[in-house]
């Protein structure tokens, strides 16, 4: 199994899209998986990596479309 990011990685992206527990909520998991996997705990699989550049993409696109229509 490849990783698409390790723990640092994962948590630096985490950061940018908010709190543990509100991305948890996003992905439909545990706040502790969250936890477990930023500390080393459990791997990174590509899914999981996946999933958060996912979330980032939408979250970035959202800013962007806020911004063109405000500005």
């Amino acid at each position: 199994m490849s990783e698409t990011m390790n723990h640092n990685e994962y948590r630096r992206l985490r950061k940018k899209l908010g709190s543990q527990v509100r991305v948890a909520r996003w992905l439909g998991i545990n706040k502790q998986t969250i936890s477990n996997r930023e500390r080393g705990i459990y791997g990174i699989t590509s899914e999981a990596g996946l999933a958060l550049i996912y979330l980032d993409m939408i979250h970035t696109m959202t800013d962007a479309s806020a911004a063109t229509s405000n500005g």
